[in-house]
């Protein structure tokens, strides 16, 4: 187990000592309808008709036997259950949400009744239920009223808002939710079983209209201390900054309630992307500001941040490469013969002001916040 430590280099200085990382995942199924009666075949339709021969008691354990041995129905309305880890070919090539028309990147399990491959997909902006119609979708606005989102405003920044929503209280929201959002994230798994998540869901105003433009979901209960389970932005909306705002968000809720989180892995390409560019700029700006010693452990409480997310992007920056021995004298098991004492060899990192301002320079890390303190309301 390494620890990072750090000693008084200089007042321009800062030392630290590294710790261990940890690791898990959600994998959530859709979820099954129980099975129905099985349609009467013509032998059955036979003894049916001679009730007389046969008691009614009869005719109903036979009846219950064939259900017993029929498999499972899966959901009427969606395809059957197949391997998640089978990459599925694309069912939808356009979305139309909105004032937007969007090219979907992956498959996602909307109803087999509309076929094997979509042209348009039609998802109304304001409950996000959907039909592959566009007639169906005028004749559902005109009677559709909502302007909000359920759920409650947990931060707000002028014209965009954060909505908290239960996975539980609105099923059907998060269901369509989830079904949206898979058509632009490759490994997702949630569609169906949302009651055990919370949805944080960004909004722009649009015409007094409140229109997702992007969200992060996260377990309610987790013993891994998962703050975000799934994350996706729009792709008209994204390099807007929003993804920073989301991953900012995950992490504020995680010093609210104590604990030092990390996102479910293995992350998406883009999700990599922007939580690196997050662990950085919050651990620059951090080590900028401190000079003098401390550990892994210490920085991982100061951030939030988990200790083997801290590891990879010190590595990553090229800041855990200008190290020494030290030697600590604690009541330790290992004793010294000659004075004693406890002697404990440790490897002490030292990180200066100038290889900040390198690391800063040559990955291009931004320091400013994209969320603002004064929006948050919980």
């Amino acid at each position: 187990m390494m620890k990072k430590r750090a000693t008084r280099h200089s007042s321009t200085t800062t030392c630290i000592e590294p710790a261990s990382p940890t690791d898990h995942k959600e994998k959530i199924v859709p979820e099954h309808k129980s099975p129905g009666p099985s349609q009467p075949k013509k032998t059955m339709a036979k003894t049916c008709l001679s009730d007389e021969a046969e008691p009614t008691q009869r005719v109903k354990k036979r009846a219950r036997t064939e259900n017993e041995n029929e498999p499972p129905v899966r959901r009427a309305q969606t395809p059957p259950l197949m391997d998640t880890a089978i990459e599925r070919a694309r069912n939808v090539d356009k979305v139309l949400y909105g004032i937007y028309e969007i090219g979907a990147w992956y498959y996602s399990p909307y109803p087999s009744e509309f076929g094997a491959f979509l042209d348009r997909l039609y998802i109304c902006e304001h409950c996000l239920n959907y039909t592959n119609k566009e007639a169906q979708l005028k004749i559902h606005k005109m009677t559709c009223k909502k302007r909000r989102l359920p759920g409650k405003v947990i931060y707000q920044d002028g014209t965009l808002k954060i909505y908290e929503v239960d996975g539980r209280e609105q099923k059907l929201f998060c269901q369509n939710l989830c079904l949206m959002a898979k058509l632009f994230v490759d490994h997702k798994t949630l569609y169906y079983d949302t009651e055990g998540f919370k949805f944080y869901i960004l909004t722009e105003q649009i015409k007094q209209s409140d229109i997702m433009v992007g969200y992060f979901s996260k377990e309610k209960l987790s013993y891994d201390n998962y703050n975000l389970a799934c994350i996706m932005v729009l792709p008209t909306h994204q390099r807007k900054g929003y993804g920073r705002l989301l991953i900012e968000l995950s992490y504020e809720l995680s010093k609210k309630e104590g604990v030092v989180g990390s996102p479910e892995k293995p992350l998406s390409s883009l999700g990599a992307l922007g939580y690196k560019s997050y662990w950085a700029s919050t651990l620059v700006a951090f080590l900028s500001e401190f000079c003098g010693q401390l550990s892994i452990s210490d920085i991982s409480k100061k951030t939030c941040i988990h200790e083997e997310d801290i590891i990879s992007t010190l590595t990553q920056l090229g800041l855990l490469t200008y190290s020494k021995k030290i030697t600590l004298h604690t009541p330790a098991p290992h004793i010294d013969d000659h004075t004693g004492a406890g002697v404990v060899q440790t490897l002490s990192i030292c990180i200066t002001k100038d290889m900040l301002e390198k690391a800063i320079q040559t990955h291009r890390i931004s320091l400013n916040r994209k969320l603002l303190p004064q929006g948050i309301r919980f």
